[in-house]
């Protein structure tokens, strides 16, 4: 991990606005700190690297609790450490979008989104199991 901090993935202004501590349980806690690292290190270090601008997680890690209020499904990624929404600082719709295709044609994930109207990047990777899924959304 080196352009993050483990911090970043568990920052949540839901959990904020709703007084929820946004962090794992101590069994889960090694199990999604490990996720996390994966997900880093394959794809959103190599993200930072590429393109030299500081990468925004806006949504990392997720409690049941902060899932739930943010509308989540049930088996969100997020709950897991396995997923990550982010933008990059500064950007336009066309950074974004090659960063969108940086990814799906040089990386390894499970799923990546890329949500137009948000601008931002819904990303996961799943040790051993990615599925390479990849779509546009408004």
């Amino acid at each position: 991990m080196k352009h993050f901090n483990l911090s970043e993935f568990f920052r949540s202004s839901t959990a904020a606005k709703n007084g929820i501590k946004n962090e794992p349980s101590i069994d889960e806690r090694a199990t999604i700190v490990r996720n996390i690292n994966l997900l880093v290190d394959n794809v959103l270090d190599p993200v930072r690297d590429k393109f030299g601008i500081p990468v925004i997680i806006t949504s990392g890690y997720r409690c049941p609790q902060v899932n739930r209020l943010v509308g989540g499904v049930d088996n969100s990624q997020h709950m897991s450490g396995c997923a990550a929404d982010f933008h990059i600082k500064r950007s336009a719709y066309l950074t974004m979008r090659q960063v969108f295709f940086y990814i799906y044609d040089t990386l390894e994930f499970d799923q990546l989104i890329y949500y137009r109207s948000k601008n931002i990047i819904h990303v996961s990777y799943v040790q051993n199991c990615n599925r390479h899924e990849a779509f546009f959304k408004p």
